[in-house]
C-alpha cells in the first residue's frame, strides 16, 4: 500500500459490496497516510462518509483498534472486554452504595 492507492482503496470500501477486508484497508491507508482527514473520532472519506475505527477495550480505559466501521453506532464501534468477577462484585457494591446514598438524602431531605 502506498500513499498513490487511496481511489482504488475508497472505491473498494465504498461499494454496495464491500467486504470488512476492503473497509479496513481504507482505514489502514488513513491510519497511514491521511491523519489530515481525521478529526478526533472519525477520517472523513469521500461522499460524505465517515470512517470510524472500531475499538477493543483491552484494560480499564485503554483500546486497540481491530477494524474500520462507517456506522456511527457506538454498539458497532467499540468493543468492550467481559468483566472479571472482582470487577463485576466492585460495579454492584458500587450501585447499591450510590443507591443507599441517594435514599439517605432523600429522607434527610423530606425531614428537615
Amino acid at each position: 500500500m502506498d500513499i498513490y492507492d487511496y481511489n482504488k482503496l475508497s472505491g473498494k470500501a465504498l461499494a454496495p459490496d464491500a467486504t470488512q477486508e476492503d473497509i479496513n484497508s481504507l482505514g489502514e491507508w488513513f491510519r497511514c497516510y491521511g491523519m489530515d482527514y481525521w478529526n478526533g473520532e472519525y477520517f472523513s472519506v469521500d461522499r460524505g462518509c465517515c470512517l470510524y475505527p472500531i475499538m477493543q477495550e483491552v484494560g480499564y480505559d485503554d483500546y486497540n483498534v481491530v477494524g474500520y466501521t462507517f456506522s456511527s453506532n457506538p454498539d458497532d464501534r467499540f468493543i468492550m472486554r467481559p468483566l472479571s468477577g472482582e470487577e463485576r462484585a466492585a460495579g454492584i457494591r458500587g450501585r447499591e452504595k450510590e443507591k443507599r446514598g441517594v435514599l439517605h438524602e432523600n429522607v434527610r431531605g423530606g425531614a428537615g
